[in-house]
């Protein structure tokens, strides 16, 4: 929410955080739009993942397609 607050971003958002988001992030309500879709993005420097960032990414990429595989 800081990095939408910033002008970073745009993101989806339940009411509840409505309460409690940045200044500079507005909750808007969206209906009628196409079903929500899911993102896990990993931003980084252009250098050589040091082994706790590249642990990191492979968790985050592991539980991504673990959460796209149906039960």
């Amino acid at each position: 929410m800081h990095l939408v607050a910033a002008g970073c971003g745009i993101t989806t958002a339940p009411a509840a955080v409505a309460s409690v988001a940045p200044a500079g992030a507005r909750i808007l309500p969206v209906r009628g739009g196409p079903a929500e879709q899911r993102r896990v993005m990993l931003a980084r420097l252009p250098q050589p993942l040091s082994k706790p960032a590249a642990l990191l990414a492979e968790v985050l990429r592991t539980t991504a397609i673990d959460m796209e595989t149906p039960m």
